[in-house]
């Protein structure tokens, strides 16, 4: 099985969280509650810090169900072994790339040397995909992520988004000589 598809929509990273601790109180008086030490009984409430995250991840689900949905039906199914993903991540430029320079087709695709961090956007999407695609994204045995602006075709760039493949790690996995054979970076280490 290959899982190819693409989420048409601004890739958002999955940052860090935000807590917060609140003293509890008691409605009727108002005042602070205690627990049997005497200390002040402490609330925390956990949020994202990007208020966009959480409508992301829910489009990915739903992009990734789809592209299940198109699959044949012995194909389909929360993966329960290793898989392998590749993702790549097209921005919107800012504005100073859309000068005639960088704007002009053909012309190279400047890097994105910027916020949103690529191990966040990766992240964001890893998560969304638990339960869908896979049990837990711990089964990402191999994970090959890259982030660019949109290209430009015409006159107008593309939009924002993200494409995703998605295939099962062999089962079993390679020796280790043989995993590194194709991988220059890693060719070091065996």
């Amino acid at each position: 099985m290959m899982l190819r598809f693409t989420i048409w929509a601004e890739p958002q990273p999955k940052g860090s969280t935000q807590s917060r601790g609140f003293i509890l109180k008691d409605k009727a008086t108002g005042r602070a509650r205690y627990d049997r030490h005497g200390n002040p009984v402490i609330i925390t409430s956990t949020r994202s810090a990007n208020p966009n995250l959480k409508g992301w991840e829910q489009l990915v689900a739903e992009t990734a169900n789809r592209a299940l949905g198109a699959l044949p039906e012995a194909e389909r199914g929360v993966l329960q072994n290793g898989v392998f993903v590749t993702a790549a991540f097209y921005l919107p430029r800012p504005q100073r790339f859309l000068i005639e320079k960088w704007a002009r087709p053909g012309a190279p695709v400047p890097p994105h040397e910027t916020r949103p961090d690529l191990d966040k956007l990766a992240r964001g999407v890893l998560d969304a995909l638990s339960g869908v695609v896979w049990s837990n994204d711990a089964q990402v045995a191999r994970l090959t992520a890259m982030k660019s602006y949109v290209l430009i075709r015409g006159r107008q760039p593309d939009p924002p988004h993200a494409d995703l493949w998605i295939q099962p790690a062999p089962q079993p996995v390679a020796t280790l000589e043989e995993l590194l054979r194709d991988q220059p970076l890693f060719a070091e280490i065996g």
